[in-house]
């Protein structure tokens, strides 16, 4: 179940908080910046050595066969994409979608692991 709560979202008891970022973790927001400060510097140092979120590569590995079908358009009005563009494309964009998932998500569970209920 969801709920929406009102306040400070540094102060809220909840199990899990989903802060807007930037794709090298820096703030997008004053609500952001806050919980970057509430979390500590500690939590601030793991999002610094994990790197930039690749998230922009999917963007464009996708958007390359979309501009090669589109200009080709243009041209001569002939619509010829290359399979080898097609593939590299949705596949490349298609792994580092899955890394940007998996790589998380074994953290978090790697964390919640080593936690002694």
């Amino acid at each position: 179940m969801i709920r929406v709560l009102v306040g400070s979202l540094s102060e809220q008891v909840v199990e899990g908080v989903v802060r807007p970022v930037q794709s090298d973790f820096s703030s997008v927001s004053h609500a952001s910046r806050d919980l970057g400060i509430a979390a500590g510097e500690a939590i601030e140092e793991k999002l610094r050595r994990v790197g930039s979120l690749p998230m922009g590569g999917a963007v464009i590995l996708e958007a390359w066969p979309v501009y090669a079908y589109l200009n080709s358009r243009v041209q001569d009005g002939t619509a010829e994409v290359g399979a080898t563009s097609l593939f590299f494309g949705v596949s490349g964009a298609a792994i580092l979608t899955i890394l940007a998932t998996w790589l998380p998500l074994r953290a978090g569970i790697q964390k919640i692991q080593s936690v002694e209920f």
